[in-house]
């Protein structure tokens, strides 16, 4: 009976609250959807599968409605020669990221999309868990450690390419209205020399015996397949910018005009110095201590390592750019390398309220702001050596398909 008598006492300002009732907690209602199916198919790239090579793979037109995933299947032969210790060879750590020079998403030819390696990287450690990122990630694809396995042997590596569509199905590309133009992805792979540590040896050897891509397919039905052929159909993608520049070994700090344009709802700062790239230290950044940008002498934010790299990541992403600590270990305990890694401390900043979904939630356009000044300070993991910071930028684009033909807006 005291619930009764809750429900009772009511007065002027339960209308705030409970007047006019719009839904129930105890009544449930859904929407009926669509009917559809999933299928997997796997592709072959054509070109000649090896280091430093551009190869492309075609996606099939007929196999699906919808592109809904692209992930790339890549062996490893395990490289050689095969010593103990500081002579054995080893891949570098995020060896497939790594690898990937850059990762392109074409429709009718005209380039859609492109994703770097280290992009990719960045964007595992930051929409994945930290339970995902060290039990599932790693194993699929080496991510911020090294991952070993028997001498002589081959691993198979399995990458997610996190285009515009990944992870949001309602943005998967309508292969079925796509009749008049096919649609493909290209690869750039880096060279051998790039991605083995290699101790006191100075010849590598070692090969990709296959290298492969599955698309996940969407099956609609007929009415629906129909629906998306006879209209016009309007889809917000996001496209990645980057802007690069050198720093001498006796700067600190540096001050540069972006080229960026469109709507722009996120930026990511990684500077790296030539010592770990030259030894194929591709998680080895230096710490950027300080980041201020300017639109037409305006300051946007002027904020620390701790406001870049932590508290941004924990306001608009579900982990941290921190990828933990290689531990010197057998077999590989004598290579004086692996003490090299710690966090990888790339900086971001953020204009929109939830970056990681996929409908806009603040954005700043960067085509109508005539001036735009970043200064980066770091502080150098190599005080002797100079150093590359690159700055990427994640915009909206809006992609047409019309009468079998896809363009992009702008």
């Amino acid at each position: 009976m005291a619930g009764r008598l809750r429900l009772a006492a009511t007065g002027v300002q339960d209308e705030w609250l409970t007047g006019e009732p719009q839904f129930s907690y105890f009544l449930t209602n859904f929407k009926r959807h669509s009917k559809f199916a999933f299928d997997y198919v796997e592709s072959q790239f054509d070109g000649d599968i090896d280091f430093d090579k551009t190869i492309t793979c075609r996606v099939p037109g007929d196999k699906g409605d919808l592109v809904k995933n692209l992930t790339l299947k890549i062996t490893l032969q395990d490289p050689t020669p095969e010593d103990s210790g500081s002579n054995d060879n080893i891949w570098c750590p995020s060896v497939i990221t790594h690898l990937i020079e850059h990762a392109d998403l074409l429709i009718g030819g005209q380039m859609v999309e492109r994703l770097t390696g280290e992009y990719i990287y960045m964007h595992q450690q930051l929409y994945n868990t930290s339970d995902d990122v060290d039990q599932t990630i790693y194993f699929l694809t080496g991510h911020g450690n090294i991952l070993s396995y028997a001498s002589g042997t081959n691993y198979t590596y399995f990458l997610e390419l996190p285009f515009y569509f990944y992870r949001n199905p309602s943005l998967a590309i309508p292969t079925c209205a796509l009749t008049k133009q096919v649609v493909e992805v290209r690869i750039k792979t880096r060279p051998l020399s790039e991605l083995t540590f290699r101790g006191s040896l100075v010849t590598d050897v070692a090969s990709i015996p296959k290298f492969s891509m599955d698309t996940e397919f969407i099956y609609v039905s007929p009415d629906e397949s129909n629906f998306m052929k006879s209209r016009p159909l309007d889809y917000l993608i996001t496209q990645v910018q980057m802007s690069k520049f050198k720093m001498k070994a006796s700067d600190t700090t540096k001050s540069v005009m972006l080229n960026f344009k469109h709507p722009v709802k996120e930026l990511f700062f990684v500077s790296q110095s030539d010592v770990s790239f030259q030894n194929n230290y591709p998680n080895e950044y230096n710490t950027i201590t300080n980041a201020e940008l300017r639109f037409n002498n305006e300051v946007v934010f002027n904020q620390n390592t701790k406001f870049l790299a932590y508290e941004q990541s924990l306001k608009h992403h579900v982990n941290s750019p921190y990828s933990g600590t290689i531990e010197p270990g057998a077999p590989f305990s004598t290579d004086g390398v692996l003490d090299k890694f710690g966090p990888a401390k790339f900086g971001m900043y953020s204009f929109s309220l939830k970056p990681e979904v996929y409908y806009p939630t603040g954005q700043v356009n960067m085509s109508r702001i005539s001036h735009k000044l970043l200064k980066i300070t770091i502080d150098p993991k190599y005080v002797d050596s100079d150093s590359e910071t690159r700055v990427y930028a994640v915009n909206y684009n809006v992609l047409r398909i019309n009468s079998g033909l896809a363009g992009l807006k702008f």
